[in-house]
């Protein structure tokens, strides 16, 4: 387990975050209880996140990484300098070796299906290849332990799919760890008792002995953490503790990976060839971790799917009904309004006819892609039952009549402009709906909360009334809920 292997994928507050060798935080997520309303509705059509365009990281952040490369550069060539090797830690050196690239190479496959199934369920990941890292750290010499790092992560590498600088910065705080750790075995009889120069203590020497291997656990732990959750912070401008070192269960998962990492320290200090035995059971950890990540990944999908469109991967009713009068909960709790608009396409049957159901289907997913670009973030979309399908609900929390009506014309322009290609039931002749022919159209009722009702139900029956208005006023249109006239206009008038 290496505590830093994390992701620097783009960085989107809070979750996407740059990976440390324990812990690898890649993008999206998968939530294990019902999804936020965000994930349900920033997802392209083919089920990935919406996330925009990448950011660069900001100044102090790419600071803070050079500084980084530089100092694990620096306590490098200061360590390398300052040990020599014996016969002994050469075949500790060469044993470890030996150990950690069987364990990588058996497990590339399910190590590679393990960072992946992280980067679509959102997970952080958890590198074990950390267990030979410790234990290089506390009991050979800062050259070897640094060239023992450098071999596994030459081949992580290959599966790693980062780019090469961000790759280099994890590898940094992997060192700078691994330096600490070896400064902790020196400082006290910890090394000498791991590499047999002395026999382990009893009672009261033996406490102290432990607490010291405990120290040099947590500060591998701890250093990475810094290194990475830095990063994190200055990038997202996020810096509580979930944020910076991750959730309950990845810490979990982390500090039993340097325990099996402490046992095998231990347990080689005995005899180096206990570590042999040791490298069927970090294998055997690492493809259960594998099948563990696939069922979770699975096991996510299915609930994802559940409350999924499955063409336009909007979400249906039993994803957006809970969501909706949650958000129409609190607007009426704090006071403000809240907007639902029913979307209908103009003549939908029309587009079935003339391009088939395959091209209708187009259409669909075409304005399914409108509504997430055209929607405000925190928005809820849904595809309404019924109808033939051609209906799309959206609700806007904390919106009044005029944001109302700016975001629904927003999506009846966004759907007029839109380029949607089909494909010609007669000949296959592919089209661009909106360039070589006219392309779809969206009639819009907005209704609003609380003048037009308190539950979903209300408003969406609001709507509905205002929506055969537009229908019957020409269609291509917005029909929005209007405003009361004060007692006071009233006078007036």
């Amino acid at each position: 387990m290496t505590l830093t292997n994390h992701d620097f994928r783009t960085l989107q507050p809070p979750l996407d975050r740059i990976g440390h060798g324990l812990i690898d935080r890649p993008r999206g997520r998968f939530t294990t209880t019902l999804p936020s309303w965000r994930s349900l509705i920033y997802r392209h059509s083919d089920g990935r996140h919406h996330r925009g365009s990448r950011r660069a990281l900001p100044p102090l952040a790419r600071a803070w990484i050079v500084a980084g490369h530089l100092l694990a550069l620096g306590a490098s060539a200061a360590g390398a300098a300052s040990e020599d090797f014996t016969h002994c830690e050469w075949a500790r050196f060469g044993l470890l070796c030996l150990c950690a690239l069987i364990h990588v190479v058996l497990t590339l496959e399910a190590e590679e299906r393990r960072r992946g199934a992280a980067a679509a369920g959102g997970r952080q990941h958890v590198d074990q290849t950390s267990v030979w890292t410790f234990v290089g750290a506390l009991v050979l010499p800062v050259p070897a332990a640094l060239v023992l790092l450098g071999l596994i992560r030459a081949v992580v590498f290959v599966i790693a799919r980062r780019p090469p600088v961000k790759f280099l910065f994890s590898s940094a705080s992997i060192a700078v760890s691994m330096l600490v750790v070896h400064a902790v075995a020196v400082s006290t009889p910890l090394r000498d008792y791991l590499t047999g120069r002395q026999p382990w203590p009893t009672a009261g020497a033996l406490a102290g002995a432990l607490m010291a291997l405990a120290a040099a656990a947590l500060a591998y732990y701890v250093v990475q953490a810094v290194f990475v959750g830095v990063v994190v912070g200055l990038s997202t401008r996020d810096w509580r503790p979930v944020t910076v070192f991750g959730d309950r269960g990845t810490n979990l998962l982390a500090l039993g990976t340097v325990l099996g990492a402490c046992l095998a320290a231990v347990a080689q200090s005995v005899s180096p060839w206990l570590l042999l035995v040791a490298v069927p059971l970090v294998v055997a950890s690492t493809r259960d971790r594998q099948r563990q990540a696939r069922d979770d990944a699975e096991r996510a999908e299915l609930r994802y799917d559940a409350m999924h469109d499955e063409l336009t991967r909007l979400p249906v009713r039993r994803g957006f009904d809970p969501f909706a009068e949650l958000a129409l909960a609190v607007d009426r709790e704090r006071g403000t309004p809240t907007a639902l608009l029913i979307v209908d396409v103009d003549r939908f049957k029309s587009w079935n006819d003339r391009y088939g159901h395959l091209g209708g289907d187009r259409v669909l997913v075409g304005i399914a892609d409108v509504l997430r670009s055209a929607t405000r973030h925190g928005d809820l979309v849904c595809r309404r039952g019924g109808g033939g399908g051609d209906e799309t609900m959206v609700l806007l929390p904390g919106a009044d009549r005029d944001e109302a009506a700016a975001v629904a014309e927003r999506i009846r322009t966004g759907v007029e402009q839109a380029r949607i290609d089909v494909t010609s039931p007669a000949g296959g002749r592919v089209l661009v709906l909106g360039a070589d022919v006219p392309g779809p159209t969206v009639s819009i009722g907005v209704a609003l909360a609380p003048r037009d009702g308190s539950t979903v139900e209300e408003l969406e029956r609001h709507a509905d009334q205002l929506l055969r208005q537009a229908k019957r006023r020409g269609r291509n249109q917005v029909v929005s809920t209007q405003p009361r006239v004060s007692e006071a206009q009233v006078v007036r008038a």
